[in-house]
This record gives structure tokens, C-alpha cells and sequence, in this order.
């Protein structure tokens, strides 16, 4: 039990349940080594570099792994993706409706039973987005097995099975988690599951380095999961990381560039492969994004981004209440039997590919560049797809009222139901999804109001940028 809200002027109180729980966490002394050994050895050392240089090459090394896992994430994700939307497109060409719904329906709840399996079954620590325990073990928590190799593994195939499988969940968090994991791997360069030990780095094996690396590992997740060195730099500094030295920003943005272009030059393979490109020929939009369009603004444009902001505030309410209720509830109905809590993601992705399926029966297909089904374009896809359409500029009445209103909905309630069960999933790209469709929501309703005051009025900005500003607003509610 407990408050859902509380004021921010007033200390929580715990409750037994959570000394209970909390006495069981140990924490952890941040200590840099300072031996007599340790001190000789750094005195035999010429110069500060050959202190240094391994602690480059593991940042270098954590970057391109990250990277590497990161494509192969990407990859599995993409296949499995495809097949199954792929024949599901097949069947509803070629036979009826009720065919591809039970082969939509059936490969989900495959994948998902999967992914949930894999959880429960062999590393509960893999379950959520990883996030939490992460910054919790930044901040001097002791989490057992939290960068286990067999979490590492069941985090990688759990989090690539769900997010095929259409639910609304995304592959952000659950890559953080995973970056930390390979951090904390190579730094300490042995592990007591697979049982091998080397001899390398092992001036590394002491809470502080471990911490450090750990923390570039974070780092290079976000910086792979959203291909923005920057980003995953800023992240870590912001948001994660309670202890910084200039040295380790450095460090960790070095590592960061690593992992960005090891993950294009793996993708640039992909397409080799596939015949679409060339090795080491990166993409526009990955080099340098130029946008080849103005737009002129008016200053009541501020009016609808302030909605935007004000409507992404109360839906991170929402969510958050809504959740901590879910959780409560779902603690009550399966506690500690692990059937129970296998079943329970099964049965929302039957549920939510159902819904997927027979709400844009009850749309009619809508003529704009083309003749499309507005609400099945974006039930009918995964996240990140879903994403790309709402964010398309030029396209501001490709979507109706009707169709983004029912999809904003379905979607937060299911987002609310699958976050906490027993999958390796993350929030991020549900949230930018529910941020994005209120931006098309405001866009959409501005340049309807534009238009009824008159052609002076008409504001060229309102088409994509309400969109985007959406999409960021839900990105704030997710921090």
C-alpha cells in the first residue's frame, strides 16, 4: 500500500512492505584502490598516459560490442517483424479476415510466450526495462546478478521477441540494460556463470572502475539505441550517473562514437548484402539530416505547443497512476506463481493483436496522396514504424480525428497493461508513440482553426513540427 501521489514538499514514509523489501538491498562502497601495490605500480609508470591507455581501449572495446549487439538486436527484430506482418498482409490479400487473424494472433502470442518464458525461466533480472536497477546500482545499491551474462542473453532475446511481436513496448531500455551488462562483462573480464577467468584488466576488478565502466556502458546503449553520441553522453550525465569526473566524459563519449559507427558500418554491411549499398556508405539521415524545407511562423504558434506540453503533463499523470494501480493489482492476482505470470502477457497480446485487427474494420480507407485505412496504418506496424508515420511531414491530413483519437487510447491502456509484466520491454517508444499522436491531434486541430480564420492566418509550420513537438513532450514524460 501507499500514496500514489504525494507532495514533492514532503518526505515519503515508507511502509513495512517496503523496509521489507529494502532489507534486503545492500549497498556498495565506491572506493578507488589505494594499496601499497597499487600505489608502487602507479609510481613505476612514466607518464599519466600509460596509466591510461587500457582504460581507452576497454571504452573503445564497449563501445564496438554495444554496437555490434545493438545491429543484431535491430536485425532480429526486423526479420521477425516482417514475416510476421508480412504473411498476416499475405492472408488478409488471399484468403479472409478471420485466416490472418489467427496467424497474427497465434505468432504474437508465440513470440511472447517465448519472451516471457525465457524471463521467468532463466534470469527474472532481464524482466522490465532494466533501467531502474541500473541507476540504482549507480547510486550504491547491490542488485545480484544484475549484469549476469545469463541476464545479458535473456535481455537481448526477450526484449527482440516482444517488440516483434506488435506489442505497444520498445527495444530502448532493455539496450541501456544491455550496454551496462557488456560494461561490467569486459571490464572485469571474468565470469563466475560460464567459469573462466583471464588475466587481463584485472587492475579494473575494484567497485570504482566497475562503476565507471558500467556507467559508459549506459552511455553506449542510449547512444546505440537512438544512434546519437551525444545523446547517450548527456544521458548518462543527466540522469544516471552520480559520480562524473571530467576525464570519464571524455572517456565515455569516446566510447559512444564507437558504438555509433560500428552500428552504421553494420548496417552499411547489411545493405551490401542485400545489394542496396556499399560498405562504409552511411545513409544521409545518419551523416548529416538536412531538412530541405522552410516553414514560416507566427507567434500563436507557441498556443498549441503549450497544449501539447500541458496535454503530454497530464497523460504522464495518468500513466503513472494508472500503472502503480496495474502493478498493485497484478502483485494481488499472481504473486508468486510463475504460470500465472507467464500467462498474463500472453493474454494481452491476444487481446491487443485482436484489437490490431478488427477496430479498422469499423474505419473506412480515406483518400489523401493515396487510399489508405488510417487506423490499421498505424495499429498494423511496430512502434518505431508507427512513429515514422505520425512524424511524416507534409502529411497533415493523412490521419483523421477519429482514427488518432481511438489509437492514442488503445494504446495508452495497453502500454499501461504490458509495462511490469514479465517481458524485457522499455517505455521509450510507447511514450514518444502517445506524445506523437497528441502533436498530430493539436497539428491537425490548428491548421483546421488556421483555416476557418482565413488565408493570413494559415501557418506552414503546423504540419510537421506539432507532431515533433509531441513526440518530445512524451519523451519528457517518460524521464
Amino acid at each position: 500500500k501507499g500514496n500514489d501521489v504525494e507532495s514533492a514538499r514532503v518526505n515519503h514514509n515508507f511502509t513495512p512492505e517496503e523496509r521489507a523489501k529494502l532489507s534486503h538491498v545492500e549497498s556498495i562502497d565506491y572506493l578507488a584502490p589505494n594499496s601499497a601495490t597499487y600505489r608502487k605500480w602507479l609510481a613505476r609508470q612514466a607518464t599519466p598516459h600509460r596509466r591510461n591507455w587500457d582504460r581507452w581501449v576497454m571504452m573503445g572495446s564497449i563501445g564496438v560490442a554495444t554496437g555490434l549487439v545493438a545491429h543484431l538486436l535491430d536485425t532480429m527484430i526486423g526479420v521477425l517483424a516482417g514475416f510476421k506482418y508480412g504473411v498476416t498482409r499475405w492472408l488478409l490479400l488471399h484468403t479472409n479476415v478471420a485466416v490472418a487473424w489467427l496467424f497474427n494472433v497465434v505468432v504474437s502470442v508465440a513470440l511472447v510466450a517465448a519472451s516471457s518464458a525465457a524471463v521467468i525461466g532463466w534470469a527474472p533480472e532481464s524482466q522490465g526495462s532494466g533501467v531502474p536497477e541500473v541507476m540504482a546500482y549507480l547510486n550504491g545499491c547491490m542488485l545480484p546478478k544484475l549484469f549476469n551474462i545469463a541476464t545479458l542473453v535473456v535481455k537481448f532475446v526477450s526484449c527482440g521477441l516482444v517488440v516483434a511481436s506488435g506489442l505497444p513496448v520498445g527495444p530502448e531500455g532493455p539496450l541501456l540494460h544491455i550496454g551496462a551488462a557488456i560494461g561490467a562483462a569486459l571490464s572485469q573480464g571474468h565470469s563466475t556463470t560460464l567459469g573462466f577467468n583471464t588475466n587481463m584488466f584485472r587492475r579494473f576488478r575494484n567497485p570504482k572502475d566497475k562503476r565507471d565502466f558500467v556507467t559508459a556502458g549506459v552511455s553506449v546503449g542510449v547512444a546505440a539505441a537512438f544512434n546519437a553520441p551525444i545523446g547517450g553522453l548527456l544521458f548518462a550525465f543527466e540522469e544516471v550517473a552520480s559520480f562524473w569526473q571530467q576525464r570519464l566524459g571524455w572517456q565515455v563519449f569516446y566510447a559512444c562514437m564507437c558504438a555509433t559507427l560500428t552500428l552504421n558500418l553494420s548496417r552499411s554491411v547489411g545493405k551490401a548484402l542485400q545489394g542496396k549499398g556499399t560498405f562504409g556508405w552511411f545513409d544521409k539521415e545518419v551523416a548529416f539530416e538536412q531538412i530541405g524545407m522552410s516553414f514560416s511562423s507566427h507567434v500563436l504558434a507557441v498556443v498549441p505547443a503549450a497544449a501539447i506540453g500541458l496535454l503530454s503533463g497530464l497523460m504522464a499523470i495518468a500513466f503513472t497512476i494508472a500503472n502503480i494501480k496495474v502493478t498493485r493489482l497484478r502483485s494481488m492476482l499472481t504473486g508468486h506463481l510463475r504460470w500465472k505470470r507467464a500467462i498474463e502477457p500472453c493474454v494481452l497480446a491476444a487481446m491487443y493483436i485482436t484489437g490490431c485487427m478488427v477496430l479498422p474494420l469499423f474505419f473506412p480507407c480515406t483518400s489523401t496522396e493515396c487510399v489508405i485505412d488510417d487506423l490499421a496504418t498505424l495499429l498494423f506496424s511496430t512502434g518505431e514504424e508507427g512513429i515514422k508515420h505520425l512524424l511524416a511531414r507534409g502529411t497533415h491530413r493523412r490521419f483523421g480525428y477519429r482514427a488518432l483519437i481511438v489509437m492514442g487510447a488503445y494504446y495508452f491502456v495497453f502500454a499501461v497493461l504490458v509495462a511490469g509484466s514479465a517481458v524485457s520491454s522499455g517505455l521509450f517508444v510507447p511514450m514518444l508513440m502517445i506524445g506523437a499522436v497528441l502533436g498530430r491531434v493539436c497539428g491537425l486541430a490548428t491548421v483546421d482553426i488556421a483555416q476557418a480564420l482565413g488565408k493570413r492566418w494559415s501557418v506552414g509550420e503546423t504540419r510537421g513540427t506539432r507532431r515533433e513537438g509531441g513526440a518530445e513532450c512524451g519523451d519528457g514524460y517518460w524521464g
